[in-house]
């Protein structure tokens, strides 16, 4: 075997490998790859449930009319009077789902309305908007960051600027950003639950909802690579999951019930029908403890987003990364640094061992390989939750053998001896 062999080996391997790595950041497997994982992501499998701590009050169809007039946006008074008939209940935090960036000058009365009761709550999350992407605008307002630093902040996205809800809502509550990002291919597989402005990271309207439910302050969160870290009195209660973008993957298993949930002009006339003593269809009391989500369910509401399971409400995707964590059915993404260092091993042996043996040995031996790395792949996924990119190996492993055999046919490199006649 010639001496020049490996080197060469060692150069093809680590090549390919830091190609395939490029290309991986730009997100182009994922338009071949994560339409073939949906089946496999959302299969009809054992399901773990999240507990029973969230409920919808939702503005339907009927709340539209009752509160609007059959008209969208209607006034504040609604969500005003919703919280005044939940107060007496204890619910653990609300979260606003329903935009409230803009003001209502013919209504300013209503909207100091919701604010006095949003003061009277121990936590309300409030959804902002990020804008576009590139260089950043300074912002209106600020509001608590998480500890981030490092590369952990700069593999993030960039915003450019944000709509924010009312200063006179949001001044003592949470406010997370609510943005949805599809793939290329207009589908959304997953959620940010960081947004990134300059070199400060801000939560999702998801992460800020968590965040409010479990007690503690946005201080207490922390971005690292790979995953979001909640902490109470010094100790890590929740370990989130994230890719290289902050993103959490999201099952869509099609046998998720949806989440309990109650009109809201139901809500609002329980309330008065349990004040007042009379006979009520739904008790407000169920609501002690839990998360309240005020979100948009009627259509005429919101614009449709594009899911694995087809058209849905914004509240649907924001549901399912509720569910996701607080069942622990998560769906890890295989660190970059694994992914990059089996290939370039992969890659540097199989080259190597098609320049230095003969064709009916190292053909086998590729296969074999190609073969050890799909069960391996499938391993993760099934047993360990871990998501692998199949595209690069199977690109790359055939590619460096048949370098190495082209390579090995021009020099006309000698076998090792345990091959020769």
């Amino acid at each position: 075997m010639s001496k020049y062999s490996f080197p060469r080996a060692l150069h093809y391997g680590l090549a390919g490998a830091l190609a395939l790595w490029v290309v991986e950041l730009t997100g182009v497997w994922n338009i071949i790859e994560r339409p073939l994982m949906d089946p496999l992501l959302r299969r009809d499998a054992w399901c773990r449930q999240a507990p029973d701590n969230a409920l919808c009050l939702a503005v339907d169809s009927s709340t539209v009319v009752t509160h609007g007039e059959n008209r969208w946006p209607f006034s504040r008074l609604a969500y005003a009077t919703a919280l005044q008939g939940l107060r007496p209940e204890s619910p653990r935090a609300v979260a606003f789902e329903v935009p409230m960036s803009n003001p209502q000058p013919e209504l300013t009365v209503f909207d100091d309305a919701l604010a006095s009761q949003v003061e009277r709550f121990p936590a309300v999350v409030f959804s902002a908007r990020a804008v576009g992407s590139g260089s950043f605008l300074e912002m209106d307002r600020e509001i608590p960051a998480l500890a981030a630093s490092g590369l952990a902040v700069r593999m993030l996205p960039n915003h450019a600027s944000a709509v924010f809800p009312l200063a006179s809502f949001a001044k003592s509550s949470f406010v997370g950003f609510s943005s949805l990002i599809p793939e290329l291919d207009g589908k959304v597989r997953d959620i940010p639950l960081v947004y990134r402005f300059a070199d400060k990271v801000y939560p999702s309207f998801l992460l800020a909802s968590v965040v409010a439910m479990e007690g503690v302050r946005m201080e207490e969160v922390e971005l690292h690579i790979g995953e979001v870290l909640i902490r109470k009195s010094n100790e890590v209660t929740m370990r989130i999951p994230v890719d290289h973008a902050g993103r959490m993957l999201l099952r869509w298993r099609a046998n998720v019930p949806p989440p309990p949930r109650v009109g809201l002009d139901a809500a609002v006339l329980a309330a008065e029908q349990k004040r007042a003593g009379e006979p009520i269809a739904w008790d407000p009391a169920e609501v002690r403890d839990k998360m309240v989500f005020i979100s948009r369910e009627d259509p005429r509401t919101y614009e449709p987003v594009a899911t694995p399971l087809g058209p849905c409400a914004p509240m649907r995707v924001h549901w399912e990364g509720w569910r996701v964590i607080y069942s622990g059915d998560y769906m890890q993404i295989a660190p970059a640094h694994w992914r990059i260092g089996a290939y370039t091993l992969a890659a540097v042996v199989l080259c190597w061992v098609a320049m230095a043996t003969p064709l009916w040995f190292s053909v086998p031996f590729a296969l074999s390989a190609l073969g050890g790395a799909g069960y391996g792949m499938l391993y993760l996924f099934f047993e360990k939750n871990m998501l692998c990119g199949f595209l690069s190996p199977l690109l790359l492993l055939p590619t460096v053998t048949v370098f190495g055999i082209l390579w090995r046919n021009k020099k006309q490199v000698h076998t090792l001896p345990i091959f020769k006649e």
